[in-house]
């Protein structure tokens, strides 16, 4: 993702998330900030935004000890993703499309991103959004690739998200 003014306002705030998760001191926090504003402050030496989140994120653990601000959150989407998995599996399986269906749920499961929403109801969006058509599908395309796979490699990057590429 290549590097926009607007993703400066979104890592000050996934900066300032990340030290209220790892941190009840309001010292630790301002610390935190203003290394955040430091780095920010040198953008354009950053190609794309998760160079930059790189950086950033990368000052939190170091200036707290905490390998994963995140972790607490992550194992709540985590747990909320399998407490749908025996609902959603059978709305793929008896789905008329079942792989289509499995798709829209893969990707579906991509809203959870902590760094990017972290109030989500994983719950009530996931089930509206399912019933959803996908704004761009090429499914026939792809069940011809699919047919001559040999191998498929999902490559996933959100805590929850994995859950629901399981039905793929």
């Amino acid at each position: 993702m290549k590097l926009s003014l607007d993703c400066l306002p979104c890592l000050l705030r996934q900066s300032l998330e990340a030290a209220r998760m790892v941190s009840v001191d309001d010292e630790d926090r301002h610390r935190i900030m203003t290394a955040a504003l430091e780095i920010l402050s040198r953008y354009r030496n950053y190609e794309t935004s998760p160079q930059l989140a790189r950086d950033i994120h990368r000052m939190i653990r170091e200036l707290t000890g905490c390998a994963d601000p995140y972790s607490a959150l992550k194992a709540e989407h985590i747990s909320a993703a399998l407490s749908l998995y025996d609902e959603i599996r059978s709305v793929v399986q008896d789905s008329p499309d079942p792989l289509l269906t499995a798709i829209k749920a893969a990707a579906i499961g991509n809203i959870i991103d902590a760094a990017i929403i972290t109030d989500i109801q994983i719950e009530q969006t996931i089930l509206t959004q399912l019933s959803q058509p996908l704004a761009h599908c090429d499914i026939d395309p792809f069940r011809r690739l699919l047919a001559r796979a040999q191998t498929i490699l999902i490559i996933g990057d959100n805590a929850g998200e994995s859950v629901f590429d399981r039905y793929l």
